[in-house]
């Protein structure tokens, strides 16, 4: 009787000490957390639905752990209120792990791991942001670090939806000469 006590003791301190909540859909761990990003609900769909209900674009920062361009991300770009509160004010952000185990629910109502999810959207390298709108689903994508104007010009690109008009070098060259002008 001891023996078995012992045994499950053992197992329930080995969960809680392999930090997992025992939630089936909970994403990894984030490298490099801040705490405007919204935790993921371990649903596309439902994030996509808090996005709407806030009145915000939904917006996912895949990185991954030892990633030196999402660190850099996190401590210049992230540090920049301008470009933060940009972000806060018009995204709804999710940080996902490309490489992670974290289950994870796609658009599409099937479950896998983020790792998974990552290779299905062809996120390729980190970090990589996708941009979504509700109807039309990925409307833009940035693969790897931008500096922070460039980066800032992204998340403005896709707020004034320049995904309609021109593609997002056109649109940010266009914007940038603009600015450069006046």
């Amino acid at each position: 009787m001891f023996n078995r006590y012992f045994a499950v003791l053992f197992y329930v301190v080995a969960f809680l000490a392999a930090g997992t909540s025992g939630d089936a859909f909970a994403a990894s761990k984030v490298h490099f957390p801040e705490a405007w990003i919204h935790e993921t609900s371990g649903d596309l769909s439902k994030d996509m639905a808090s996005a709407k209900a806030e009145g915000k674009i939904f917006a996912v920062f895949w990185e991954q752990e030892g990633c030196h361009y999402c660190q850099q991300m996190h401590e210049v770009n992230f540090q920049i209120p301008d470009i933060v509160n940009y972000i806060k004010a018009n995204f709804y952000t999710i940080q996902l792990d490309m490489r992670g185990g974290g289950r994870i629910i796609d658009f599409k109502g099937h479950q896998m791991s983020e790792a998974d999810l990552a290779h299905e959207l062809q996120v390729r390298g980190t970090p990589t942001t996708i941009f979504y709108a509700e109807k039309a689903g990925e409307v833009a994508r940035m693969p790897g670090y931008g500096e922070p104007v460039v980066f800032k010009k992204v998340f403005e690109y896709v707020a004034e939806a320049g995904y309609k008009q021109q593609t997002m070098v056109d649109w940010i060259r266009a914007r940038l000469a603009k600015e450069a002008e006046g």
